[in-house]
């Protein structure tokens, strides 16, 4: 299967409520998103295949706290949700009960403050 060019990705912007929307699927596009180089991180309550495209170096850029990660952790800076295929990101599995499913756990581990 060839790499999907623009995918659907879910952004959760530190303070607000996350958005759709259509991206290009390529490693400036994201780097543009989260402000920097990008890592790729996932958590064991968030459904199968489902990432997280954070800031690399968010943390010591002092960018503000967005997501509760576990108990000693925290996201800073916006976060990307994709939804992965291999080594590839894509939309194919995204479908209206897994973003609802990431929707409710961003709700419920978002720093609380300016929502």
């Amino acid at each position: 299967m060839s790499k999907q060019k623009i995918i659907l990705v879910l952004i959760k912007n530190t303070g607000e409520e996350p958005v759709l929307r259509h991206v290009k699927n390529e490693l400036e596009s994201f780097q543009k998103l989260v402000g920097g180089y990008i890592e790729v991180c996932h958590h064991p309550k968030l459904p199968s295949g489902v990432g997280m495209v954070i800031n690399e170096e968010g943390k010591i850029q002092n960018l503000q706290q967005n997501i509760q990660y576990g108990p000693y952790d925290v996201l800073v800076g916006p976060v990307v949700f994709v939804y992965e295929s291999g080594d590839d990101f894509t939309s194919i599995n995204w479908n209206k009960e897994t973003i609802n499913e990431v929707k409710k756990w961003i709700r419920k581990h978002s720093i609380p403050g300016d929502l």
